[in-house]
């Protein structure tokens, strides 16, 4: 990749990072990697767009790439520039809807994380903290009562998360879901069930930023593989599935990569732009 400038058919280019980016070893591609410096030194609007907090995003960005990306944290919540410190477009859950989303959830005996501030504050056990920390590369901070440090906070969310096996996921995702007024509930993993202000997804972010920088969604190709991506496929002109992605992606999808551990981030952004395959 490299030489004459590529011909190009989209504006933007909007990536997931887990499940679609990197494989289930949370290795990105030398190829894949290439092929986004490729677009961003050509024009292409590249937003990477997760479910993850801006620091772990940012510090993932950074390992991996010589330039900064705008990005789309916390599923849609905050909206950063690329290289700006603060974000241009942020929501919060409020105080007392964070506290009715905690108590919920230790109900139903979830293992529970509290974001504010770019930290991380949980339930225990020490394991799902241990275990999410390695995948997001920033601590988490382990509270025997969860809830009580809430309350004498009184802080306002950026988003709560519920861990737990697939089956109880469901379970709970089923039971909640229309329950907590003000709130959008959906899963960013199998095993992940995220609690967000209302009306707050990757589409309604993607919109923002559209507005902000200029660029058509019908000229936007989005790669992803989990519900939370569900809400961007149904605003940009060319969604692309991995084939390990949930089957309400697929469904929605123009096009169906191969899975994240084939690469199928490289073949998807080789498939939206036909300059990047290797002569």
């Amino acid at each position: 990749m490299g030489g004459s400038a590529l011909i190009l058919k989209f504006e933007a280019a909007i990536l997931d990072i887990d499940g679609t980016l990197i494989d289930d070893g949370m290795r990105l591609s030398d190829r894949t990697r290439a092929a986004i410096q490729t677009l961003s030194e050509n024009g292409v609007t590249v937003v990477l767009c997760s479910g993850r907090m801006y620091l772990s995003m940012r510090r993932w960005a950074e390992r991996h790439f010589d330039r900064p990306f705008h990005m789309i944290s916390y599923n849609g919540a905050q909206i950063h520039l690329a290289g700006e410190k603060d974000p241009f477009y942020s929501r919060r859950l409020p105080f007392e809807k964070s506290l009715e989303i905690l108590y919920t959830l230790k109900k139903a005996g979830s293992y529970r994380q509290y974001y504010w501030d770019e930290r991380i504050f949980s339930s225990p056990p020490a394991k799902w903290a241990e275990h999410y920390a390695l995948h997001s590369g920033v601590a988490v901070s382990v509270q025997e009562d969860l809830e009580r440090l809430a309350e004498e906070t009184r802080v306002e969310p950026v988003k709560i998360l519920a861990i737990d096996i697939p089956d109880r996921i469901d379970r709970l995702q089923k039971a909640v879901v229309g329950q907590i007024a003000g709130t959008s509930v959906f899963k960013s993993f199998a095993t992940y069930l995220d609690f967000m202000p209302g009306g707050t997804n990757k589409g309604e972010a993607i919109r923002e930023i559209g507005l902000k920088l200029n660029f058509s969604l019908e000229k936007t190709v989005m790669l992803g593989d989990s519900e939370n991506d569900s809400f961007g496929f149904e605003v940009v002109g060319y969604p692309i599935a991995m084939g390990n992605a949930q089957s309400i992606l697929k469904e929605r999808a123009a096009w169906i990569a191969p899975d994240n551990n084939r690469e199928g981030a490289y073949w998807a952004l080789v498939h939206a732009f036909p300059d990047l395959s290797p002569e």
